[in-house]
């Protein structure tokens, strides 16, 4: 009878940090004794939690059959303990009634039997000297330990005892529970609300403890219906899920309530019809990582990585993951010492064979560098050819552009007075990896096959050129277009490279692009997912600035500017689509002042130049043109379309090739520059005005949030080429 006596506090102890069922129903069964937890700062008349009413169905039996546990092994759990600066408690009989109260306390080192613990918990209001010990409990987790000890002393700062014999393992947990790091909760259900801290968790739910806000009440906690549960940590948002509520305590002012997440997996991006390809590497990276609910660190092996994201697998008695985590910083070791850093989120966890739990991990956001790193070594799984953003030899690049005819006599009579100047940019952005170029090359034997490029025009907008490939290897082409949709396949969707939209030039006659990009934006025919403008091409020779005509002025654009040239272009580019409306305006950044500040500053930054500002050329009729004046270094695309002039003529009849040529030499002096290249739009009033232009241009953009899809479908049915 003595150990029945013994058993019952520890079975509504038991009661009060229950295991996550597997199907989300509690087991319970009534009790004639209670237990009450005082808190740090709390009495034990007043201020203390009322019983709880959730308790496990747990019998004398699994007391009577416990496992011992040696005292030399308790006495190492309680140093280390100690070591972590974690808590036990100790049960006290009240000597007035029936309850048991626990109190908090935090062992000192433990050299043999005796045992001095330091109250984590306020007893100044508690009449300890009335009160009868009856046991100390060990609690790491994943197993429950009762150790029978004899009190020698006790006080308002301490309790010391004996250890008079062996543990008793009350409990191993099918999953292990984890401590919290005081994660802040909210707590929502049908305009209910109530913030708290989390206690505990594992990957099958969590407790919390919550106070309502002071226009709810806690009657109103409908634990028959879904809430929605909200971690934090600090204003950073960890984790949202819905959950089922399982149990909770009694009481007016506060509630602890066990809640079982009812979810294995998010969608956290809208689905892609095209997949990136999965690689197993061997040997296998690792991930490490703080875990954001506990604090601790917390080591996986991956089992296999793509451009998006990876996957790992965890011990079921012992995950930590749970579907919706954001973890703030995940690093990707690799053998070899490469470790990569980026922000992830868990989007699933699938039980595979009842021991363990697979776990996808999405990438949620990366620097360029970093991605760049990611992606060279998966591509050189696919094809040890292929480079992105590498090392490069800068000789092997010239052989290449001027054996593929990328740079022609007429373009290197404009170059060859900036030879050096020339070299050093292309050194720069091949060779130094910036934030603001990425590049893409096949080669074999030290020779570049192929070559694709592309730099950060704009803030949200980055530019494809200089696509081309030798005439011997005439697949490479396509191989090389292939590394860059399967590289940006995975990388729009991060903030950091600010990558919304694509773009590039070509000529109506050139056949590839045409058929790559041109006849998709056709065939697409939604100019707001993707949109084709066809521009003049002028060479345009600067002048001294010479006055305008009477009454015709060139000023910056204001926002009534911006709105009516918004206006004109959705109606001009718009073609059948209802939205009505080319990209040109949004992928420029040109709709909101200083859109384009940042990366302008980066460029700065980096050591390269780079500008974009708006001008408007009116009359006293009102606004006739708009000019886009973009301003980088010579050469940083060949054709010099990052160092041109844009003309957009709003007033076809309203305004003469002569007037806008005047206008354009009004600011043409600040590229230092004999010629510019200058582009009209429409295209239809060049013709009709007989601006002397010798090339056309197609601006094509692709807006990759609402178009990647059905890009890539079309890619796969036209190029007969497989991604992912």
């Amino acid at each position: 009878m003595r150990a029945a006596k013994l058993w019952t506090p520890i079975q509504q102890r038991m009661a009060m940090e229950p295991d996550f069922p597997q199907g989300g129903k509690a087991m319970v069964r009534d009790s004639g004794a209670s237990v009450r937890l005082i808190e740090r700062g709390e009495t034990s008349e007043k201020d203390v939690f009322p019983p709880l009413s959730f308790q496990q169905n747990i019998g004398l039996d699994v007391f009577e059959n416990a496992k011992q546990v040696e005292i030399e092994k308790v006495i190492n759990n309680l140093n280390y303990i100690h070591f972590r600066g974690d808590n036990i408690l100790i049960s006290l009989r009240h000597p007035k009634h029936r309850d048991s109260i626990l109190l908090s306390a935090r062992p000192e080192p433990c050299l043999d039997t005796n045992v001095v613990c330091l109250w984590q918990t306020n007893v100044h209001n508690v009449k300890l000297e009335s009160c009868t010990f009856e046991w100390l409990f060990v609690n790491d987790g994943d197993s429950c330990i009762l150790v029978p000890c004899e009190m020698t002393e006790i006080s308002e700062k301490f309790i010391s005892m004996r250890i008079t014999g062996k543990g008793l393992l009350l409990e191993r947990r099918k999953i292990k529970r984890h401590p919290a790091n005081q994660m802040g909760v909210e707590l929502i259900q049908n305009g209910f609300v109530a913030r708290g801290i989390l206690l505990n968790f594992n990957a099958k739910g969590f407790r919390i403890r919550v106070e309502p806000d002071r226009s709810c009440s806690l009657n109103w906690l409908n634990p028959e219906d879904y809430c929605l549960i909200n971690l934090m940590n600090g204003t950073r948002m960890i984790l949202t899920c819905k959950c089922t509520v399982l149990r909770q305590s009694e009481s007016a002012r506060s509630r602890d309530i066990v809640v079982w997440p009812d979810m294995r997996s998010i969608n956290r991006f809208p689905k892609k019809e095209v997949r990136p390809e999965r690689h197993r590497l061997n040997p296998s990276p690792k991930i490490i990582f703080e875990h954001p609910l506990s604090g601790t660190t917390i080591h996986r092996v991956v089992a296999d990585i793509s451009y998006s994201g990876l996957a790992i697998y965890e011990p079921v008695e012992n995950a930590v993951l749970l579907p919706g985590m954001i973890i703030p910083t995940l690093v990707i070791n690799f053998p070899g010492g490469l470790k990569l850093k980026c922000t992830a989120q868990v989007v699933y966890c699938r039980e595979i064979d009842g021991t363990t739990v697979r776990c996808g991990l999405a990438f949620l956001d990366m620097n360029i560098p970093t991605y760049g790193r990611l992606t060279q070594l998966i591509s050189n799984i696919e094809d040890p050819c292929n480079n992105i953003s590498g090392d490069l030899d800068v000789d092997a690049l010239w052989e290449f552009f001027f054996h593929t005819g990328f740079i022609y006599p007429k373009k290197y009579k404009l170059l060859k007075s900036y030879i050096d100047k020339f070299k050093t940019i292309y050194k720069k952005l091949y060779q130094d990896t910036p934030e603001i170029a990425v590049n893409y090359t096949y080669e074999k034997d030290g020779k570049i096959l192929a070559h694709l490029s592309m730099l950060k025009g704009y803030e949200r907008a980055w530019m494809l050129h200089h696509h081309a490939a030798r005439i011997t290897s005439r697949r490479t082409g396509i191989g090389i277009l292939k590394l860059m949709v399967n590289y940006v396949n995975g990388i729009y969707r991060l903030p950091t490279p600010g990558m919304q939209y694509v773009m590039c030039y070509f000529r109506p006659d050139n056949h590839f692009p045409e058929m790559v990009y041109g006849k998709f934006a056709r065939e697409h025919n939604d100019p707001r997912g993707c949109s084709l403008d066809l521009f003049a091409y002028v060479t345009f020779k600067i002048t001294a600035p010479e006055g305008l005509p009477d009454g015709w002025v060139v000023r910056k654009s204001t926002p009534e500017d911006i709105r009516e040239f918004d206006t004109f272009y959705r109606i001009a580019s718009g073609g059948s689509s209802p939205e009505g409306g080319g990209l040109l305006i949004d992928a420029f950044g040109l709709r909101e002042p200083g859109a384009n500040n940042a990366v302008i500053e980066l460029y700065h930054t980096l050591g390269f130049e780079r500008n974009v500002c708006l001008y408007s050329l009116l009359n006293e009729d009102g606004l006739k043109a708009v000019f886009i004046v973009n301003h980088a270094d010579l050469g940083m695309n060949l054709s010099e379309l990052l160092n041109s002039v844009k003309i957009v003529v709003l007033d076809q009849e309203g305004v003469d090739w002569k007037t806008i040529s005047a206008a354009v030499n009004q600011f043409a002096g600040s590229y230092n520059l004999d010629t510019i290249p200058v582009m009209v739009y429409p295209f239809e009033y060049a013709k009709a005005n007989n601006v002397p232009h010798e090339k056309q241009y197609y601006v094509w953009i692709l807006d990759l949030p609402r178009c990647a899809n059905a890009y890539l479908h079309y890619l796969e049915t036209r190029l007969k080429v497989k991604f992912g």
